[in-house]
Parts: structure tokens; C-alpha cells; sequence
């Protein structure tokens, strides 16, 4: 999950990687959007064998696959992380001639695929903790989409002069907040792509309409998720207003 100091995210409720985690994967690749970039694999090490990449990356990461056991392809393991080597998925992978998935610190798929090669002659051709290093961008698309429906969540739940609830930029929020950022941001990407909401896809609407509804339910003091922001807000209830004596009724935004 993002914080507001994320330095890919710093206006987004959600990475890309939760966005294909929460609500793309069993839909849509990232062949399906403008594609990100992958740079050449750079060996910190001895080992004479090879990798090779394929696919597009769901996000951007800092990707590093490193040996966890020495050997021949089918016989030497790997671990992968997405920051850089600091964290590691804890699982080990067997290296294999057949493409395998390479996954996030979290255990989530990163979108590429990565194939093991011996060196000819040397055996072995994978040494202990040498590790290739991997630089990754997600789709400029998504990026744009998930940081735009971050602003339209602001827009219901944050506090101007007018309405609102939470003084921006937020400092922390629950995972409920980008799983609402997510379900809302696949519905219209979705949409673009001719979904028409019916059957089996009529989830994709109905998570998005929740999601809506949640927010809408915050900017209204009905439940009161662990949101911290920038301080306590100071409200001056207006008796012209009636009910809405918070003014946190909407008047250029309306949820469908």
C-alpha cells in the first residue's frame, strides 16, 4: 500500500500493483495498455549462466533476482524482490529453462517472466547471492488513471472551505481506501474497453458503486475509517444548512 510519501505514488491511493492484485488480473495483461519499460538485466557476481526476460511489467520496480542455492539449471533456486534487495518474498523458485513468473517482496506477480540458461561449459553456472538487477516501469495509462481517481476520492472526502471531512494531503489510510481507489479505477478502464457490465462482469460495477458509496458515507461522518490527515479540521455549523449542518454536501460532484 502507498503512503503519501511513496515516491512513485505521491498523489495515489494505490500502486499499479495493487490495482492488477485487487481488480485487472483476471481480465486484462499489461500488453493491453501503453507498455512500460524494462531495462537490460545487470549481473552483480561470477555466474557464467544466463536469464532472459519476457512480458511487460505491471508496475514499477526495483527488481532483483538473486541465487539462494548454487547449481545447474533444475537444480539452483532463486528469490526475487521488488525493492531493491531489501525485503525478499521468502518463498525459493527452482530455475528452469521454462519461463517462470518473477514476483513482488509481497508475493504478487510483477508481470514478467524469466527463463534460466547453463553456461556451456561451467558448472556450476549459478553461484550463491549473485543476483541480476532489473528496472522496471509500469503503464503511463494506469498511472494517470489510479492518480486521477485518487483526486476525485479527495475531492469527497477532503476539507475545504466549503465541505469535507480530512484536511489533505492524507499522512495514512487503511487498505479499504486503495481497495475503493482500485475497484473504482478498473471499472472505467474496463469501460473504455467495451465491458458492458452484464453477467459474470456486472462485479466490476457493483464493487465500483460500493466503493462510491463508502466514500460518500465518510465525507458524511456515517463510519469513520483509521484515516490520519494533516490535523482536525474546523467546522462551523450553519443552521441555514439544516441537516447539512457540516456543509459536506456535494455541488459539482455526484455519485452514481
Amino acid at each position: 500500500m502507498p503512503s503519501a510519501t511513496d515516491p512513485r505514488y505521491t498523489n495515489s491511493y494505490a500502486t499499479l500493483s495493487d490495482l492488477w492484485a485487487e481488480s485487472l488480473a483476471d481480465q486484462l495483461t499489461p500488453s493491453d495498455f501503453a507498455p512500460g519499460t524494462i531495462s537490460a538485466p545487470t549481473l552483480t557476481g561470477t555466474s557464467q549462466g544466463s536469464i532472459s526476460l519476457s512480458s511487460l511489467p505491471r508496475d514499477d520496480y526495483s527488481i532483483r533476482v538473486k541465487i539462494s542455492l548454487a547449481g545447474q539449471v533444475g537444480v539452483a533456486k532463486f528469490l526475487c524482490s521488488s525493492d531493491a534487495g531489501v525485503t525478499y518474498f521468502p518463498t525459493e523458485f527452482l530455475t528452469s529453462t521454462d519461463p517462470s513468473d518473477i514476483l513482488d517482496s509481497d508475493g504478487r506477480k510483477t508481470g514478467l517472466l524469466i527463463v534460466f540458461a547453463n553456461h556451456a561449459t561451467v558448472n556450476p553456472s549459478f553461484i550463491l547471492n549473485d543476483y541480476w538487477a532489473i528496472t522496471t516501469t509500469g503503464s503511463p495509462d494506469l498511472k494517470r488513471k489510479v492518480i486521477t481517481v485518487s483526486q476525485d476520492i479527495d475531492s469527497i472526502i477532503g476539507h475545504n472551505e466549503e465541505h469535507g471531512r480530512y484536511r489533505l494531503p492524507l499522512k495514512s489510510w487503511p487498505y479499504s481506501l486503495t481497495e475503493a481507489c482500485c475497484n473504482i479505477a478498473a471499472r472505467s478502464l474496463l469501460e473504455k474497453r467495451g465491458y458492458d457490465f452484464k453477467g459474470r462482469d456486472e462485479l466490476y460495477d457493483k464493487r465500483a458503486k460500493r466503493a462510491e458509496t463508502w466514500l460518500s458515507d465518510i465525507a458524511k461522518f456515517k463510519i469513520h475509517p483509521n484515516i490520519v490527515d494533516q490535523g482536525q479540521a474546523v467546522y462551523t455549523p450553519d443552521i441555514r444548512l439544516g441537516p447539512d449542518k457540516f456543509r459536506i454536501i456535494r455541488k459539482n460532484y455526484t455519485l452514481s
